[in-house]
């Protein structure tokens, strides 16, 4: 690092998952631990940053490796991740691009074991249904080009897979508590 740097933790305790892309540190003691150790280096605090860095990465890799997987979730969300921006995509474009059908998507593979009530197969991975990722995921994309760009609500919302702007602005309100138009004039500085 070639400054200093200052982090600031706040410690809640929640049974919400993180929003879509983003994720829990494992160990928060650990890390913890890590960031006293980086703060009273005296000697070689570049080295100290990236065993901090290193240590964080690896129980992020721990972590995904024993997290609950499917192959058909993944390739679910790889499409979802290259094709956002097609505003046919849907949960029966999503099936059928993976040759199967909404059904098999949403439920678990009829092999598995079931608890109380039938679990949603990609919400039990991913934490929400498909549709739901994709409209985060085109929400996300949204924000960011609000943000960064003067284009028109228009091409934003063809950007993000919206045919219209009108429907674009709907669902941005109805998700983030404010308009397209509010939100890129509150998020300027």
């Amino acid at each position: 690092m070639q400054t200093p740097t200052s982090f600031f933790h706040a410690r809640f305790s929640t049974e919400l998952e993180p929003p879509i892309g983003r994720t829990r540190v494992p160990d928060v003691d650990r890390f913890r631990a890590d960031l006293a150790m980086l703060e009273a280096a005296e000697a070689h605090p570049d080295l100290l940053a990236a065993h901090v860095v290193t240590d964080l990465i690896l129980m992020m890799l721990r972590a995904h490796r024993g997290a609950p997987g499917d192959e058909l979730v993944r390739q679910a969300t790889a499409l979802i991740l290259d094709h956002f921006t097609s505003p046919d995509l849907s949960l029966g474009e999503l099936a059928a691009a993976l040759g199967i059908s909404p059904t098999q998507l949403s439920r678990w593979p009829s092999g598995r074991r079931r608890t109380c009530r039938p679990r949603r197969r990609f919400r039990a991975v991913r934490g929400v249904t498909p549709v739901a990722y994709l409209r985060g995921v085109r929400l996300r994309k949204a924000r960011e080009l609000l943000t960064e760009t003067d284009a028109t609500l228009q091409a934003i919302a063809e950007r993000c897979g919206y045919r219209s702007a009108f429907y674009f602005s709907r669902v941005f309100s109805n998700h983030t508590g404010q308009s397209p138009s509010q939100y890129r004039h509150d998020s300027r500085v």
